[in-house]
């Protein structure tokens, strides 16, 4: 009990010094800053390929795919203490971590596609494209210099999937959508309001904190949830 109190006491004076300091999470255009010129060039061909949708509606469905509560349940399950370290046994982290989220998404997605009338992005189709043809190497700020830019773009309902709040990516678009006043809900269609948000991501710094790890990207996301209430 003393180690999560030390670990809760942690998350929150880190989410008041992001306040004090005025930081936030990334947008877009700060994850394409950090860009090579090749890998901006492949981001701008692949939002061109989007920019073909004209459907009415476009349900984006967000999840975590290498994060979420899987991870952190995987890395105290195996005594981890960084995400660097889960990784290192890659056959592990794909079978306990991306996978399971990924089956996830496919399963929602579907849902979606059989019940609206306009088009439904899975990123994880994208990725698991992408790496399996090994077109590339990209990392978060490829991938979430995209991913924010349809967001902003051309999405008209973010669907966030179970754990979101435990993922730095998903979490940063559940971010822009409220900027953006996009329609956010869960895979049940339920409204996720900005105070719902921020207690999702309480709730995970808690949970995360009091495990004695660390997710320095979600303290910046709640401090910029907090400033936009």
């Amino acid at each position: 009990m003393l180690a999560k109190n030390r670990g809760d006491n942690m998350y929150k004076f880190l989410v008041m010094t992001a306040l004090v300091a005025n930081v936030c999470g990334e947008s877009s255009a700060e994850h394409h800053a950090r860009l090579s010129e090749e890998q901006k060039g492949q981001v701008v061909c692949a939002l061109a390929a989007f920019n073909t949708i004209t459907a009415k509606e476009v349900i984006y469905v967000s999840t975590p795919i290498t994060s979420g509560k899987r991870l952190y349940d995987y890395m105290e399950a195996k005594g981890f203490a960084t995400i660097e370290e889960a990784k290192k046994d890659w056959k592990g982290f794909v079978l306990n971590v991306i996978t399971p989220n990924i089956e996830e998404s496919e399963r929602t997605s579907a849902k979606f596609a059989l019940e609206t009338d306009g088009a439904v992005i899975a990123p994880t189709a994208f990725e698991k494209r992408f790496h399996g043809n090994r077109v590339g190497t990209w990392g978060q700020d490829t991938f979430m210099s995209m991913w924010l830019a349809l967001l902003e773009e051309h999405v008209t309902h973010l669907v966030m999937l179970d754990g979101w709040h435990y993922s730095n990516g998903a979490s940063e678009e559940y971010v822009q959508a409220v900027k953006k006043g996009i329609l956010i809900t869960d895979a049940g269609g339920n409204k996720i309001t900005l105070d719902q948000g921020v207690q999702l991501l309480q709730k995970a710094l808690d949970d995360i904190h009091g495990r004695d790890l660390k997710a320095p990207v979600l303290v910046e996301v709640l401090a910029e949830l907090m400033n936009l209430g």
